[in-house]
This record gives structure tokens, C-alpha cells and sequence, in this order.
């Protein structure tokens, strides 16, 4: 542990003594640490050799502009302008190491490295592009044009040049100016003079640290001054909305080769050529285990992807554990992904995201809007107050379909510009609902030069058997472990930068990790907790000595518990926390959480500084966007990593951080919280808040059941009936709920033909309603029973139940509910007697269905219905 390092976890431990020692000594103690870290801090770097970033900018237009101003005005013109340029490097973590006239040199890495430091230096180069374009405009009285147009005035623009790679960081032996030296500095410097006016290049070695994070234009390779070979560069163009990073395999900054997958890289990039070539669309499933190179394999293919000739466009959605639950999860992702949409954007904005992207899409028409509304209505974005769904709100079947139907149309529209590539990643915890639009999607999308690939557990086909099987455009890979030869391979390729390894430390590796890559990985990273092999700048040593005292934990649940074990306590304790959110959390989440002991308030570590320290030792990734506002996103390397913390997290702490975590993602959600509805209640159930469970089950059957989610309605439904009667209270508070959740259970039943078990939960229904005393509800339950036995043939019953549910209307009053409740009631006697033959009658009380309904206006446009089409037919 460094030294800086050791004084803020000195600072960490300090505060968790405050209640014990007292806050006088404790601040006492503290501000002295402070002081240590803040000269440690300011002490000149010592001469070493690192890995950096290196960036240098160059202001074009600037001569132009000196040469009207006094030298005077130029020096305040410059010194403004500049304070806006540091200012976007440091934002962005980088070190401001030269000003020269109308130029900047910048580093990353000067002090603490990264592994997103490219990624930020790139992103802090097109901020610097647009606070140069925009400072002519807002600064004209610098420039001697006070009171006149900015269109007049002369324009700046900045050449900007990226590269990475070794550098040596050091003082300047005349000046004592602290600079980045070597290869890599001049090869920046070089692509600053060769980069368009306005234009960011960067080099291979950068670029292949932030393959799909920008949109980027490959360039012929140039020839540079002191190069024999010529030069890959790239031209940014934009960062990409919501990018999608896939994290390489790697080892303390070690990129490793893929081994042993190329065969299924190549069956993915024949997929892909058939799609482009012959716009047959294809759908390739991927299935291995955990570990196994899914996501390596989707890495690889995306690196080559992002060099075709042809550009391709992405869409990208990852399912989660937490997402089993949430309707169509998977297919709102993709479209938030698409059009910037968060899930803590107020539903109007939401709603307005989307109408503008498919209105982008399909064009300025009332179609475009409709198609909106329904793809919107179908992923949670509510536009139940949209008059092209006003008379259907109550036919979930109906909006699904059309819902699916549209968004097809989108992606034909789209893949007709250029060709798609759609990822779809851990497709097993993907919601029923999600499944369903993806097989709909490759059924109907024809003549398109569509892909999609989809990365999963084998356990998928434990609910669809028939997922990804071999046919026209279908393609099923299974990945198998590696071979010892491979998994040799694996182990050389990792330690190819250390001398001397011991055959027996490779054997060690190699025999424990039984072909699987990720266990291979964290084995090597164990080993380097343990001190065993111990990484350099350009050499790693391994000290055999170790090798007797180390035991190989016979699983990979093992090692991961191994290097948990080896973070220090704070690091550790936040990424408890983390896991208790999911594999995928926010940092805003994490910091939300306070643990509790004997009711005082701990003192916390502190999360930021934590969450630098676990992504440094690659344990998570951080998300180049987010999907809640004002929070960084990050993700567990993998979904075990994740599940062997969890189980590391004490039962006590368990339901104090779920019940947090629901009331964080209550508060972020806002008026969208109903899309959160089950992973909020499943956190409250892990909290064991019996009441907010229940109330959150109810909504998520709810939000599933207005989805057309049936199963998944049904399932809620269910739990929250019987968690209720668990409820100790007498009399129950969930009376007038239980009443709607049975209606919900026994509709979702309907809807499925699952007619015996819809009869039996419509009597479950009356009995509650019986009990509560709710003659209204009665008769609704009446009024569903008699539907579902006319749809089983069993008319006499129907229509003895539609008799009850008649007489339970009139008796109820004269609101407009019961109204709705008695024209229903005699439509459906309408409905029998004309299959009885009685059709006098039929027509009778088709009429007086009609009269009623007609009297109630938009409310009774659907019993309307129902009693034109039982006098039509009758």
C-alpha cells in the first residue's frame, strides 16, 4: 500500500474511533494527517517511468487575432481562454504540464494511473473543442469587436493530438519543470500538427483502449518523423450516447490476446458478412458458463466491427438479476440506449426522448406519434393519456402487439440506412416479456442486414428449450472450457513480462483453474495479493519462496473469497455495499447506505476514493454513462464476483442495506418508480419489511399486468396475496388491494385460456369481497366468472353468475362504476341466451345494455360495445 494510501485509510480509522476518543483529539489527530497528505500531495514527482496519456493541443487562428491586439489584451485574451481549457483537462483527472503561446501539454497518469485515462483525455479534448469554438461569441471585447456580430469575428479552432504508451515523468534539468519524456510524447506532439483543424487524432495504442466509447473515423496511415513504419491513426468525431464498453481480460494492465475463441469469432463475423451481403438478418446465441469468454468474445467481435469499411450501427441491453421482474426490461433498454433516455428523467421527458427519436426515425407524422405512444405505453413510459390509446387501455394484448409490431418497423427503418449490430448480454435473466419481442424481432424483421447477438448461461434453455437453434439465420455456439495447451497458452500470454516463472506456479494455475479463463485470471491476480509475483513498471518478478505457503482454493468461489479477504476494510466494506444493489450499481447508491450497530450511526469510508481503488485492482468497471442523473455508473467484472461478495455481507447488514437500497431507488425513480416496482419489493422483502413488500408486489403485478406480462403479473399477484395473509393485523389494511390483486390474477388466467384456475381466483375474489362487505366487488367477480364459464362452454352456470352479478349492480346504486358493473351483467346474460336460443330475450337486454352504456359516454364505450355486438349477433 503506498504511502498516501495508508493516510487515508489512517483518516478512515480515525473517524471510526470518534465516539470513543472523543471529537477534540480526533480532529486533532486528523488535521495533522491532512497536513502529511497535503505535502505528500505537492511534492514533486521523483523521475520514474509510467504509462501515461499524453495530449497536445495547438489554438489555430490565434496569430490572426494577436496580430489586431495589443501584446497586452493578447496576454488577457490567452490567460481567459486557458482558464477554461486547464480547467476541462483537471475535470477530467488530467495534469496541465505546458503552456506554450497558443499551445497546451497535458498528461494523464502523472500521478495516480487509470485504466480510463485515454477514455478521459479524449473526452476532456472535445470539451476543450467546444470552449474554444464557443469563446470568440461570448468574449468578443477581448478581440477588439466590442458591440459587434460574432459572425464577423475571426474564428479559433484547436488542433488536438492523443497518444499513450511508456513515458519517463521527471523534472526538466534547466527549468525543473515537471514533463512527460520519451516516444510517446513525440508521437502526441507529431499528431497534434497532423490532426484536421478542429480535429482530435489519437494513435493505435490509445484507440484500442476505448473501442466503443467514441464514434471514430479510421484515417490511411501517415508517415511520421522518426517512424519507420507508418502510423494508424483516428479522427474522433463524437463521444457515443450511453456507450457500451466491454471490459477486456486483463491482468495488472496486461492486455491479453484472446486464446482459444477464434473458430467462434469467426462463425460470428460469417454471421455478420451474410447479414450485410445478403440482408438475410442472423441471430447467433453464444452459451458457456460463467467465466468461460462470453464476454471476451463480444469484446473482440465489437473491436472488429468498429474498423469495417461500412459502418455499422449498435444497439445494445443487458439484462440483470434484478431485471427478471420488470416487463420488457430488455426492450426499454434498448431504446433508452438509443435516445439518451434515464431512468430518473421525469416521465414528460422520457416521453418526449422517445417521441423525438421515432419522429427522427419515421419522420414528421401522427403515425410517427402513434407508433410512440404504443412502443412507450409498452416499456413504462405511461402515455395511457394519449387519445390513440384511450379507447384500448384495458386491451393489454392488443397494445403489445401493435407495440411489438412498431417497434420492428423501427429497426427495418433503421437497419435499411446501414447495417445493425444488436447485443444482447446475460439474456437468462431477461424478462418472459423481453424474449418474447426478441424471437417476434427475428421472425418479421426481413431484408435488413440485421445481427444479433446474444451472450448466455446455458440455463436459458431450461425456459426456452428451442432458444437459438440451428436453422436459416440461426446459429447456436456452445463454449467449451480451454484445452491445458490453451490454458498454457492463456498463463504465458498473462505473465509474458515476467523472467523465470517455475514450472511448478504454472502447473499450480493451469490444474486449478480447469480451462476456465476467468478462474485462470483471478488465480494470477491471487497470487499477486499473496506477494507470490509481483508486477514492475517493465518487468514482474516472481519470488518462488511463496510458492510452498500458497493453497489453491479448489473453486473459483474460493479464489474470488480469497481476494476479498485481501482488501483492507473499507475498500471491502464498499463493495458489500455495492453487490447489495446488483451487479450493476451507482455510486450515489453506495454512498446512500449507512450501516448500523446497536442504533449509532458509524462513521463511513469514504465511497469515491474506495470505488477508485477496487476499479484500479479491476474488480469492477466503471460505465461510461449512467442511467440515473448526477451518478456514475459501475459494474462487477462479473457476475460472480458479485455474488461471492454478497454472501461475504453479515444477515444484519443484509436487510439494513436492502431496505436503503429500495429507498434510494424510490427517491431516483420518481414519478417513473412503478418501472422499479419488483427489484424495490424484492429489496424490502431481503429487508424483511413485510408491509412495503406487500404494497410493492401489488404495484409490480400491476405494472406487469398493464404490460400484457401475464405470467409475471400472475407471480406478484400471487406473492402479494400471500404475504397478506401472513399480515398479523386484524383487520387486514390490504382489503380493498387483495380485491383488485385477485381481479388481476384471475384476468391475467383468462387471457392465458387458463379457464379453470381464472374461476377458482374470481371465487377467491368474491369471497374477500364478501368479507369486506363490497357489494360492488362482488358483482365484478360475478361478472368475471360468468365470462370465463361462457368461454368453458358451461352456459347455464354464466348465466346464474351474470344473474348474481346483475342483482349485486342494482343493489350497489346508481354510481357510474355500478352502472359499468350492470350493463356488463346484461350483456353477458345477452351473450348467453342467444347461444341458448332465446333470442327475443337476447336482444332485450342487448338493448338495455346499450341504452346504459350509451348514457355513460367515454366510460361506457366498451359495454357499448359489447351490447352492439350482442344485438348484431342475436
Amino acid at each position: 500500500m503506498s504511502e498516501r494510501e495508508q493516510l487515508e485509510q489512517a483518516i478512515v480509522i480515525q473517524e471510526s474511533l470518534r465516539a470513543a476518543l472523543g471529537d477534540a483529539m480526533v480532529d486533532a489527530t486528523i488535521a495533522a494527517l491532512r497536513q502529511k497528505l497535503a505535502a505528500l500531495v505537492e511534492e514533486p514527482p521523483v523521475e520514474q517511468r509510467k504509462q501515461a496519456t499524453v495530449l497536445f493541443g495547438d489554438i489555430s487562428g490565434y496569430t490572426a487575432i494577436s496580430e489586431t491586439l495589443d501584446a497586452e489584451e493578447v496576454k488577457e485574451m490567452m490567460n481567459a481562454l486557458w482558464a477554461r481549457l486547464d480547467k476541462a483537462i483537471t475535470d477530467h483527472g488530467g495534469t496541465v504540464v505546458a503552456h506554450m503561446g497558443d499551445g497546451v501539454m497535458a498528461v494523464w497518469g502523472a500521478q495516480t494511473a487509470q485504466e480510463d485515462d485515454p477514455e478521459r483525455a479524449i473526452r476532456a479534448a472535445l470539451v476543450m473543442q467546444e470552449e474554444v469554438k464557443g469563446f470568440v461569441a461570448s468574449n468578443l471585447c477581448f478581440i477588439g469587436m466590442r458591440g459587434k456580430s460574432a459572425e464577423n469575428a475571426p474564428t479559433l479552432r484547436m488542433r488536438i493530438g492523443i497518444n499513450t504508451g511508456p513515458v519517463i515523468l521527471g523534472t526538466v534539468a534547466t527549468t525543473k519543470e515537471f514533463t512527460a519524456l520519451g516516444d510517446t510524447t513525440n508521437l502526441a506532439a507529431r499528431l497534434e500538427h497532423a490532426a484536421p483543424v478542429g480535429g482530435i487524432l489519437i494513435a493505435h495504442d490509445t484507440y484500442r483502449q476505448v473501442r466503443g466509447a467514441f464514434e471514430v473515423q479510421p484515417l490511411k496511415p501517415i508517415s511520421v518523423k522518426g517512424k519507420v513504419e507508418p502510423v494508424q491513426v483516428y479522427v474522433i468525431e463524437r463521444a457515443k450516447p450511453r456507450a457500451f464498453r466491454v471490459g477486456t481480460r486483463g491482468v495488472e494492465g496486461v492486455e491479453t490476446r484472446m486464446i482459444g475463441r477464434h473458430a467462434e469469432l469467426e462463425r460470428l463475423l460469417e454471421a455478420l458478412s451474410i447479414a450485410i451481403e445478403d440482408r438475410v438478418p442472423q441471430v447467433v446465441t453464444v452459451l458457456g458458463e460463467a467465466g468461460l469468454g462470453k464476454s471476451r468474445l463480444l469484446y473482440e467481435f465489437n473491436n472488429r466491427l468498429e474498423v469495417l469499411p461500412e459502418r455499422v450501427q449498435v444497439f445494445n441491453a443487458r439484462s440483470t438479476e434484478s431485471m427478471r421482474g420488470l416487463p420488457y426490461s430488455l426492450v426499454r433498454d434498448l431504446f433508452s440506449f438509443r435516445f439518451e433516455i434515464l431512468d430518473s428523467d421525469p416521465p414528460p421527458v422520457a416521453r418526449e426522448k422517445l417521441e423525438r427519436g421515432l419522429v427522427s426515425t419515421f419522420g414528421e407524422s401522427a403515425d410517427s406519434l402513434m407508433r410512440a405512444h404504443f412502443i412507450g405505453q409498452l416499456i413504462g413510459l405511461d402515455f395511457s393519456a394519449s387519445p390513440v390509446l384511450s379507447g384500448i387501455l384495458n386491451d393489454a394484448k392488443q397494445i403489445r402487439d401493435r407495440a411489438f409490431h412498431y417497434a420492428t418497423q423501427f429497426f427495418m427503418t433503421v437497419g435499411r440506412e446501414r447495417p445493425l449490430a444488436v447485443y444482447l448480454d446475460d439474456l437468462h435473466w431477461a424478462d418472459d416479456g423481453s424474449l418474447d419481442f426478441v424471437e417476434h424481432l427475428t421472425r418479421n424483421c426481413t431484408d435488413v442486414p440485421l445481427t444479433i447477438l446474444c451472450l448466455s448461461r446455458p440455463m436459458l434453455l431450461e425456459r426456452r428449450p428451442a432458444w437459438g437453434e440451428e436453422g436459416e439465420g440461426r446459429t447456436r455456439l456452445m463454449l467449451q472450457p480451454l484445452s491445458k495447451r490453451e490454458s498454457r497458452q492463456l498463463v504465458e500470454e498473462i505473465l509474458r513480462q515476467a523472467e523465470n516463472v517455475p514450472q511448478k506456479l504454472r502447473d499450480m494455475v493451469v490444474g486449478g483453474a480447469e480451462g476456465n479463463p476467468f478462474y485462470l485470471e483471478e488465480l494470477i491476480k491471487m497470487l499477486i495479493d499473496q506477494k507470490v509475483i509481483e508486477p514492475g513498471e517493465e518487468q514482474w518478478r516472481v519470488d518462488a519462496s511463496r510458492l510452498a505457503e500458497v493453497k489453491v482454493p479448489p473453486t473459483l468461489t474460493g479464489v474470488l473469497q480469497a481476494r476479498l479477504d485481501g482488501l483492507v476494510l473499507w475498500e471491502k466494506t464498499v463493495l458489500q455495499r455495492a453487490s447489495v444493489v446488483g451487479r450493476k450499481f451507482w455510486d450515489s447508491a453506495v454512498e446512500h447506505l449507512q450501516a448500523e450497530a446497536a442504533g449509532i450511526r458509524c462513521v463511513e469510508p469514504k465511497s469515491p476514493a474506495a470505488l477508485e481503488a477496487l476499479r484500479n485492482k479491476e474488480l469492477i468497471y466503471g460505465r461510461a454513462a449512467s442511467s440515473f442523473a448526477d451518478t456514475n455508473e459501475y459494474i462487477f467484472k462479473h457476475a460472480l464476483l458479485r455474488d461471492v461478495t454478497y454472501e461475504s455481507v453479515l444477515m444484519r447488514e443484509r436487510r439494513n442495506y436492502h431496505r436503503q437500497v429500495a429507498e434510494w431507488l424510490v427517491d431516483r425513480s420518481g414519478e417513473r418508480v412503478n418501472q422499479y416496482a419488483a427489484t424495490i419489493a424484492e429489496h424490502y422483502e431481503r429487508a424483511n419489511d413485510l408491509a412495503l413488500t406487500i404494497e410493492w408486489y401489488g404495484r409490480a403485478g400491476q405494472q406487469a399486468r398493464e404490460a400484457y406480462a401475464l405470467a409475471t403479473a400472475i407471480s406478484f399477484y400471487r406473492k402479494a396475496l400471500e404475504l397478506s395473509e401472513a399480515h398479523d393485523d386484524a383487520p387486514s389494511p390490504w382489503g380493498t388491494q387483495r380485491l383488485q390483486w385477485y381481479q388481476g390474477v384471475a384476468e391475467a388466467l383468462w387471457w392465458q385460456a387458463r379457464f379453470a384456475e381464472a374461476v377458482e381466483a374470481y371465487r377467491l375474489m368474491l369471497e374477500a369481497a364478501e368479507e369486506v362487505g363490497d357489494a360492488l366487488a362482488q358483482a365484478r367477480a360475478w361478472n368475471g366468472m360468468a365470462l370465463v364459464q361462457e368461454r368453458q362452454g358451461d352456459n347455464r352456470a354464466s348465466l346464474e353468475s351474470a344473474k348474481c352479478a346483475e342483482k349485486l349492480a342494482r343493489e350497489a346504486g346508481d354510481s357510474t362504476a355500478a352502472k359499468m358493473e350492470l350493463a356488463a351483467a346484461l350483456n353477458r346474460r345477452a351473450s348467453v341466451l342467444y347461444r341458448l336460443g332465446e333470442v327475443t330475450k337476447a336482444m332485450s337486454l342487448g338493448e338495455q345494455a346499450l341504452e346504459l352504456s350509451t348514457a355513460l359516454g367515454q366510460n361506457g364505450l366498451r359495454e357499448r360495445a359489447g351490447g352492439l355486438r350482442a344485438l348484431g349477433v342475436a
